[in-house]
Order: C-alpha cells, then sequence, then structure tokens
C-alpha cells in the first residue's frame, strides 16, 4: 500500500506560532517566518543548525521540545551582534515542516510515473535552498478548493546510472481537482546520496513543470555525520 502524505498547501502567514511578545502593540513582524533551519536532538535537549556553518543558540529553549531530527520554520529575534559560526537568539514560534526521506527509483520512468506520479508543479525560489545536508523545497501546485485531498511529494534517486547527483521531484495530486494554485513546503534528506568526500558537486533536480520537464542546480555537499550513514 502507498503511503501518501500531505503536503502543507498554506500560506506561511497562515502558520500557527507560539508567541513570546507580551507588549499591548502586536507586532506583526512575528507572524512571519525569519528562517529555516535544522532541529537537531541532543540528549534532553537540542540544537539548532541555520546554515551549512551556524549555529543558533537558543536562549529561551524551555519554551520548545524536539525528540526528532527535523526542517523547521521559525522567527527569531536576533540580538543584532557580529554573525559567526555561534549566534545567540530568542524564538517566538518554531514550527516543523514536512522532512521526508529520498526513495529509490523503480528503475524506469514509467514505473516510477506509477508509483510516485508524474503530476506538474514548479519550484518557487522563496524558501528553495540545499544546505545541511536537506534539499529545501518551495513548490507550487494546483489543488482542490477545499484541501481535502492528500497530495504526495517524492524526491527519487538513482534515475541516471552516469551521474548520482542527478535526482527526480515528484508529484502525485492523487486524483485532486485542480481548482487553487497554492504553495507547499518539504524538505528532503540527502543522506543516500554518494558521499562527496568534501568537494562540492552539483545536484541537479528534474521535475516535470506545466511547461514540461525542467532541470535546477544547486551546490551540495555531503554533511558531516552522513559520510557514515549516521
Amino acid at each position: 500500500m502507498k503511503k501518501f502524505i500531505i503536503a502543507a498547501a498554506a500560506f506561511i502567514a497562515a502558520f500557527s506560532f507560539q508567541s513570546c511578545n507580551k507588549d499591548d502593540d502586536f507586532n506583526y513582524d512575528i507572524l512571519y517566518p525569519n528562517a529555516l533551519v535544522t532541529i537537531k536532538p541532543d540528549g534532553d535537549s537540542f540544537f539548532i543548525q541555520l546554515d551549512d556553518s551556524t549555529i543558533i543558540n537558543l536562549t529561551n529553549p524551555e519554551d520548545f521540545k524536539f525528540e526528532e531530527e527535523t526542517r523547521a520554520f521559525a522567527n527569531f529575534d536576533f540580538p543584532g551582534k557580529p554573525w559567526g559560526s555561534v549566534i545567540e537568539a530568542s524564538a517566538n514560534w518554531i514550527r516543523p515542516t514536512l522532512t521526508k526521506m529520498t526513495e529509490q527509483s523503480k528503475g524506469s520512468a514509467d514505473a516510477d510515473k506509477a508509483e510516485f506520479g508524474e503530476d506538474p508543479v514548479e519550484l518557487v525560489k522563496g524558501w528553495t535552498v540545499c544546505e545541511d545536508g536537506y534539499l529545501s523545497l518551495q513548490f507550487r501546485a494546483a489543488w482542490s478548493r477545499y484541501g481535502n485531498v492528500k497530495h504526495r511529494v517524492s524526491l527519487i534517486t538513482g534515475v541516471d546510472a552516469e551521474d548520482p547527483y542527478l535526482v527526480e521531484f515528484r508529484h502525485d495530486n492523487c486524483g485532486d481537482i485542480p481548482e487553487v494554485v497554492a504553495d507547499g513546503y518539504v524538505s528532503f534528506r540527502l543522506s543516500s546520496l554518494p558521499d562527496t568526500k568534501g568537494e562540492t558537486v552539483k545536484l541537479k533536480v528534474r521535475y516535470m513543470s506545466n511547461l514540461g520537464m525542467k532541470t535546477v542546480e544547486f551546490d551540495y555537499k555531503t554533511r558531516p555525520g552522513d559520510e557514515t550513514g549516521e
């Protein structure tokens, strides 16, 4: 039986949040994320990876609890100190986003289409980024007006025997009626890709757009620890 995943077809402004702002005048800036991060549990606590080289030291960790690694949107208050490898910030809210592993190709284009779908989708630059061992995608697709049908999104590896860093982003609307265009957000863990051995390579992402097949490229380097499958 196929496992269907809900793609979060909602605007970021609609995300719920946990506010620490106690002023009488509401600060609307905290409604919107100002960072996409990786939450990494560490014993009974956790730490926050902002990008490949920057860690956020959260000054109010007691307000949040995470038991597994996930990508997340967040709104931070940064103190304005010089940027460095470790910075301090307080979080107004942190909201995990859909985080998945890659999946292996079924061996042919027809088999992959049958398993993973090939419904049109567009990639949006906004929150699309490759960092910290993840490919995070903001994608745009057509959904039913009431959003009561679950879509499935997948990142397929092994589609080219000559290039292990060519992957395919697949969208399956699962028979949904295309009435409203909206954005979804998903992050894929890239630990299944071959070790780049400290080098930066081009990760090529192929997908079916409304205008036909497209390919975009990202700089990718294996995350420390992934060399041994950790």
